[in-house]
């Protein structure tokens, strides 16, 4: 629960997925990848599966918000529903989502900085929108909350991914290239 909104969403709901596959998935928003319910919400759908898992939040009212998602497993359909509410056990509390990585600027020039505020080492994975990796390191934050830097300055035009595996799971941020 989070106060103060003027739309009044004052939940967050953390959406989970795993992508078993070797590869990127793509499913558009649409009646394979929808939000569904009484619920108001605020937020995109990721429409890019990356390999392994990834999370995103939505902005909610508190009423009965679904995610339904329906992909391909070799020759057949497999769905999943996750459905959150005001008094879900789901329904995390906090300060509107997850500081534990800050990027900035975004859009982004040349160098990207990255506040981490989460007192562990963790993988950074970054892909382009068509799932294609362009760099994969570590990030050390056991000392304390630390800045890093990431060159972007040669890095094409665009979108991109940024995934922090943590010891909890994933986070993803989208940063756009300018």
């Amino acid at each position: 629960l989070i106060s103060g909104d003027p739309d009044g969403l004052n939940y967050i709901a953390h959406f989970r997925y795993e992508n078993p596959n070797a590869q990127t998935i793509y499913i558009l928003e649409g009646p394979e990848n929808r939000l569904t319910g009484p619920a108001l919400y605020s937020g995109e759908l990721p429409f890019m599966f990356l390999p392994g898992t990834g999370t995103f939040t939505i902005k909610f009212d508190g009423n009965t918000l679904k995610w339904e998602l329906t992909s391909r497993d070799s020759t057949h359909k497999s769905s999943t529903t996750s459905e959150v509410n005001a008094n879900s056990n789901r329904c995390d509390s906090g300060s509107g989502g997850s500081t534990a990585f800050i990027l900035y600027p975004n859009p982004v020039g040349g160098v990207l900085f990255i506040d981490q505020d989460l007192p562990e080492l963790v993988t950074l994975d970054v892909f382009n929108m068509y799932g294609i990796s362009m760099l994969r390191t570590s990030l050390d934050g056991r000392s304390g909350p630390v800045t890093h830097q990431i060159d972007m300055s040669d890095y094409p035009l665009g979108l991109y991914f940024f995934r922090f595996t943590t010891r909890d799971g994933a986070l993803e941020y989208r940063v756009i290239k300018e």
